[in-house]
């Protein structure tokens, strides 16, 4: 069966394909909040300007979209000196972290469409690197694109990018509890009794786009005031505007979740997150420092988990990052991967290139090794 493959470099043709790209992204294995039109769309709109656009589409003898691959392109090097063309996923780069990138494909379809995307880019030679970051270390792309690369003779190098513990959501929060030592009991309801009687704090999210704006300043600042210098996140104006943007797009959609502790009109701690296909992406958080001893984020947290069961989500998906205060939730971790390779005649001299450089090297590492044994 003739598939269709096509590169398109328009912004404006990227513009209009909403429809098609969500309804494809709702057919795939692939389908995670991060490869949504809005957010893929609003990171171009944002960050797009140092890149080239070059999404390829799959299409079937009836026209219809079964894959989308969301590549651009950029060029690396020093100073103007050995530049290369580099192909990767939209979304990545800038200052935006967006985790589970991946090529989408209508079920079923999957392995002509990994193919047809591996062969229109490793068939181009205007690239000289395809770099692939996080992708999902369990993404059916991967053995697809691995293993036509190494008929290719082209090394394919395989390596972890993130970690995201996730926690799993009952059908109950009587039922999450019972998962949860004693102590672990025992502290959260002391955190939750001293937090409404001291503060009368209760849960608040933000349901409206008349105070969308007001709620991320609120967000931003708690954010700012609990980490300071040791957080990246809200410190450019690109930042800021990006989830100010894609923030409006998924109150719109049904997909933000916002929530804060509040004390009458005092916001004392708010966490960031995302609702989608039945499971919950927590982005960002931030606190007053000033009632630290409240253990606030914790109560938070504790609250918006509790709230994510109620809407029927299966997973709390913690996302990058292994502070401590994850494992204390989390039953199991997620991976995200980097593929890479190099294209047009590079990878094989590279693979040379390595093979001579090990056999060179191998008598010194050899007696290097016998001489740590030997001590």
């Amino acid at each position: 069966m003739q598939l269709s493959v096509t590169l398109l470099t328009d912004p404006r043709v990227f513009q209009g394909m909403k429809t098609e790209w969500n309804a494809l992204l709702e057919e795939s294995e692939a389908n995670n909040i991060f490869l949504t039109w809005e957010w893929m769309h609003t990171w171009w709109e944002i960050f797009g300007h140092d890149y080239e656009l070059h999404i390829i589409t799959v299409r079937n003898p009836l026209g219809e979209l079964v894959g989308i691959a969301p590549f651009k392109a950029s060029e690396r090097g020093i100073l103007r000196i050995d530049k290369s063309r580099v192909l990767e996923f939209i979304g990545w780069g800038g200052d935006v972290t967006t985790e589970y990138l991946d090529i989408i494909a209508r079920k079923g379809w999957e392995t002509k469409v990994f193919n047809s995307v591996a062969e229109y880019i490793f068939g181009n030679n205007t690239w000289t690197k395809v770099d692939l970051h996080h992708l999902s270390s369990t993404s059916p792309s991967i053995p697809v694109m691995k293993e036509y690369m190494e008929k290719g003779d082209v090394p394919c190098r395989i390596e972890r990018s993130s970690i995201c513990p996730i926690v799993v959501l009952p059908k109950s929060w009587e039922e999450f509890l019972s998962g949860k030592s004693f102590n672990f009991r025992k502290k959260m309801k002391e955190y939750l009794r001293t937090t409404r009687r001291d503060l009368g704090a209760r849960l608040v999210c933000c349901d409206s786009s008349a105070t969308l704006q007001g709620d991320m300043d609120a967000l931003i600042k708690l954010h700012l005031k609990r980490w300071g210098q040791s957080s990246r996140a809200f410190r450019t104006k690109k930042y800021v505007t990006f989830h100010r943007r894609v923030s409006r797009l998924f109150l719109e959609k049904g997909w933000l979740r916002l929530f804060f502790l509040k004390q009458e009109d005092k916001t004392l701690a708010g966490i960031y997150c995302f609702h989608y296909n039945k499971k919950y992406y927590y982005y960002q958080s931030g606190r007053d420092t000033e009632y630290s001893k409240y253990r606030l984020g914790v109560v938070l947290l504790n609250e918006v988990l509790k709230e994510a069961i109620r809407e029927k989500a299966g997973e709390f998906d913690l996302l990058t990052g292994d502070e401590a205060y994850k494992y204390r939730w989390a039953q199991y971790t997620k991976e995200t991967v980097r593929l890479s390779s190099l294209n047009n005649g590079y990878g094989k001299v590279a693979k040379y290139f390595s093979a001579i450089q090990s056999l060179l090297t191998w008598p010194k590492s050899v007696a290097h090794r016998n001489w740590r044994v030997k001590e």
